[in-house]
């Protein structure tokens, strides 16, 4: 690469030079419209896939300043990838919209992601500094301070309500390193907690390792693993990211395992795209492989009507969703429906809900009155984000993932 300036006195950037190269595959076509969820709902060509492409190529060749306006165009975006698989040109959109967030970040920018989602980030991506806090978050519960928070307005005044809203869960600190199998031993699988498995996913935790062991898996639970990386990759800091997936290589290296195991597909797309090496499942999708030749074990019948959810990123998963729907048939009388939502996203999205909560809101509105049918009994979702959202407009409705429903139902 020239170290020469270019035409407008810039000298080279591998970052610029990179986005540039990728908008110019954009043919401006407009089929990623349709499928977009903030163009969808907000009708602004500036909120479409094809209108950040746009801003993200003006800002990489300095046709464009870098303001607040333009980065709240890009804060808006989802990053549901929704729009990549039906680029006729393929499109790396996610390449661009993490590389946009990372110039303007570089660039000094702020966006609707400063104060507590950055906070959030820099805690939950250290696995010490996210211990500490799970701790503290155990203390604020079980202390009280949560109901005097709530009761004076504390939370509202410091603009962390739906952030406390999310602690229903009792938060854990940590879990054995190994769980035996029961019966007989069918192999080992590692378990991938990640950062909020323990703060506000314990529940599911202990679910599925139970399941899992009721099949004849010991589980490993790595004690040093963390965050995967995808929220401050989104949040425009690959660095913090590239070095949450070196912890987790370092955490899992050396596990003699058939597959290591995520339970939020968020989490799962970020490791089966960059850690490599070994196989990355989610656990239904591997039980149900194995439970087709190896069987499954006893479960109870439930006679109920279940809601399945897909988030956007359990589709993106190499093995999609089809694990999932025929694991949760495997429970007698059990029916499952998988509703289409008008948005495509409920709009969880990581930390979005907290760098944009009216869309989020609205989108999440819009999902539950497409997930809630008449006479369902539970929604079921994949994704713990997901589920934190939906759980906030859906009062009333049983909320879970699905391997807990399972787990519940064993024999």
């Amino acid at each position: 690469m020239s170290s020469q300036p270019d035409n407008r006195g810039r000298m080279p950037d591998p970052l610029r030079d990179l986005l540039v190269k990728e908008a110019d595959r954009c043919v401006a076509c407009g089929m990623c419209l349709p499928v977009c969820p903030t163009y969808g709902l907000l009708r602004e060509e500036g909120d479409s896939p094809r209108g950040r492409i746009s801003l993200i190529a003006a800002l990489a060749r300095g046709e464009l300043e870098p303001d607040a306006g333009l980065a709240t165009h890009l804060d808006r975006c989802l990053v549901c990838l929704r729009c990549q698989p039906v680029c006729p040109a393929g499109v790396r959109y996610g390449t661009l919209i993490d590389g946009a967030r990372a110039l303007l970040r570089r660039r000094g920018v702020a966006s609707a992601s400063s104060g507590w989602s950055r906070f959030l980030v820099r805690t939950l991506g250290d696995p010490r500094r996210a211990r500490r806090l799970s701790r503290g978050l155990r203390w604020y519960r079980e202390l009280g301070l949560q109901r005097v928070a709530r009761a004076t307005g504390l939370t509202a005044r410091l603009g962390v309500e739906r952030l406390d809203r999310s602690l229903e869960n009792r938060p854990r600190s940590g879990w054995r390193a190994w769980y035996p199998p029961e019966g007989e031993r069918r192999g080992e699988v590692a378990l991938f907690v990640g950062c909020t498995g323990g703060l506000l996913d314990a529940g599911t935790v202990d679910d599925a390792i139970r399941l899992l062991t009721a099949s004849g898996f010991g589980v490993h639970v790595p004690p040093r693993q963390g965050c995967c990386g995808a929220l401050a990759r989104h949040e425009g800091d690959p660095e913090e990211g590239d070095l949450a997936r070196l912890r987790n290589l370092e955490a899992f290296d050396g596990l003699q395992v058939e597959a290591n195991l995520f339970l939020a597909s968020g989490c799962g797309v970020e490791l089966q795209e960059g850690v490599r090496g070994v196989r990355w499942m989610d656990p239904l999708s591997f039980l149900e492989e194995r439970w087709s030749s190896a069987g499954v074990p006893p479960l109870r019948p439930m006679k109920k009507r279940a809601v399945l959810h897909l988030p956007c990123s359990q589709r993106r998963l190499r093995e999609g969703g089809e694990g999932v729907l025929g694991a949760l048939r495997r429970i007698p009388e059990l029916e499952v429906e998988v509703p289409t939502l008008r948005h495509g996203c409920c709009g969880a999205a990581g930390l979005y809900p907290h760098r944009q909560p009216e869309i989020a809101a609205r989108l999440g509105e819009a999902a539950v009155e497409d997930l809630w049918l008449e006479g369902a009994d539970l929604l079921l979702t994949t994704n713990v984000g997901c589920a934190l959202h939906l759980r906030q407009h859906a009062p009333g409705l049983r909320v879970c993932h699905p391997l807990s429903l399972l787990a519940e139902q064993l024999n």
